[in-house]
């Protein structure tokens, strides 16, 4: 029996974004939930797996025809998902399985959705394995996924991909893979969807960690993208990690997400040492009292140690904000583009803020009466058309301005033209960067 996995394209993204400097720039990344899924079953069942990135240019016809499609879905690629659906559908005739964090939230709506026979839900690894012959016979509507012992998974499988197809154009080598330590954020910020995949903490052992590491490195590869919710969670079991990276002698750089709150010359010194290249914090404003409404957790103080500690070490920064929070003025917008440009990281990711699914800024308006339940409307009825709504205030048009803005006010700097052009480290590089930046400059 024949299992493909798809990871849809991204032609038609939802998204309160337009896009960026850094997304664009970012290249392509292993689709990590489905490498995860594909070793479950090829270690607990016969079945053959291959898997479909349509995201890095991969086409259905290159593969034979499978017994069992499973799809990975978002609510912002749901129009792509449907799509690709529909073709698998005309290609083959095959039994669907949507999987992923959009029919986690709305699994009713999803299952009612044309071409798709069966909707799973949460994580998969320990579930799907066991029910894959009877999701192929169309026996079952819905599944439930078991929450996964992290501990306990499989490596992901990794020789289903090519290696050449994934790359980061901010990153220093010609190709990089993802991987995960952990699952599970125990913050409450109130924009992150994050709670639904689950608030527990749960973290692989440093040993496993490193061994993973070590065997990406011998496969080839010197970067990784760790793509944990946030890396430095639990302070000893970062410093096991990079003590063993420097003890084995892995030649190896990566990124990690992080909190400000997390980080001092301790830890900073410890990720150095065993390579870590960059740190992506999420700032999100520029005032103590945006990020308290927020439910951040932080202070600007905390923001500018953290920044000062990481460039002193010599790692790179990349900071995310965002826009038009509840509340927030005019002049606020302006003191947080301002203040990007003062805190001086590597790279910015700016987005508007937007109430998504299953977010607690989304659920408390919806249950408050301050507007309808359009995310439920919109995975009902999916259309091209649907905009995602932004908060009440500042216009569409205007948000929309002053997210340009922050882009060209922090990029076109003549200091960071002149640093990224002495990062660039080849001809193909330097055009990405190049298409990536004229994007951002035609934009309001």
């Amino acid at each position: 029996m024949k299992l493909l996995l798809i990871n849809p394209p991204q032609n038609h993204t939802i998204s309160g974004n337009l896009p960026t400097y850094v997304d664009e720039a970012r290249g392509n990344i292993p689709p990590l939930g489905l490498l995860y899924t594909a070793s479950a079953v090829l270690k607990e069942t016969d079945w053959e797996v291959n898997i479909c990135d349509m995201s890095a240019g991969h086409w259905l016809e290159e593969f034979h025809k499978p017994d069992l499609v499973g799809i990975t879905a978002t609510t912002f690629t749901l129009i792509d998902v449907l799509e690709t659906a529909k073709k698998v559908k005309q290609y083959w005739n095959v039994p669907i399985v949507l999987g992923g964090i959009h029919p986690t939230i709305y699994p009713d709506e999803t299952s009612r959705l044309p071409n798709i026979d069966t909707v799973f839900t949460g994580e998969s690894e320990v579930t799907f394995p066991k029910m894959i012959d009877y999701i192929a016979k169309g026996a079952v509507r819905v599944v439930e996924g078991e929450t996964t012992e992290v501990e306990k998974l499989p490596l992901p499988a990794r020789q289903l991909l090519k290696q050449k197809d994934y790359y980061s154009v901010i990153g220093d080598n010609k190709y990089l893979t993802s991987m995960f330590t952990s699952r599970g954020c125990p913050y409450q910020c109130i924009f992150c969807h994050r709670k639904t995949m689950g608030r527990i903490f749960r973290a692989r052992t440093a040993q496993q960690v490193i061994d993973e590491m070590f065997l990406i490195r011998t496969s080839g590869i010197k970067e990784i993208l760790i793509y944990d919710d946030t890396f430095t969670v639990n302070k000893q079991r970062v410093i096991d990690i990079c003590r063993e990276i420097e003890r084995r002698e892995i030649d190896i750089i990566f990124d990690i997400r992080a909190r400000v709150d997390h980080i001092d010359s301790e830890i900073i010194f410890w990720l150095k040492q065993a390579g870590c290249k960059r740190i992506h914090y999420g700032v999100e404003a520029s005032n103590d009292r945006v990020l308290q409404l927020l439910q951040k957790g932080i202070t600007i103080e905390q923001v500018t140690t953290a920044f000062e500690l990481t460039k002193k070490a010599g790692i790179e920064t990349l900071a995310y904000f965002i826009i038009g929070s509840p509340t927030e003025s005019y002049s606020e917008i302006e003191q947080t583009i301002s203040f990007a440009k003062e805190l001086d990281p590597d790279y910015c990711h700016f987005s508007i803020m937007t109430p998504y699914p299953a977010t607690k800024l989304y659920t408390d308006r919806v249950e408050s009466g301050e507007c309808k339940d359009y995310w439920r409307e919109f995975a009902a009825n999916p259309t091209e058309d649907f905009q995602t709504p932004y908060l009440d205030g500042i216009s569409r048009e205007g948000i929309e301005e002053l997210l340009g803005k922050a882009y060209r006010k922090f990029y076109w700097q003549p200091k960071k033209i002149a640093k990224e052009f002495m990062r660039t480290k080849s001809i193909k590089q330097l055009a990405k960067k190049g298409s990536s930046a004229v994007k951002m400059l035609v934009r309001r």
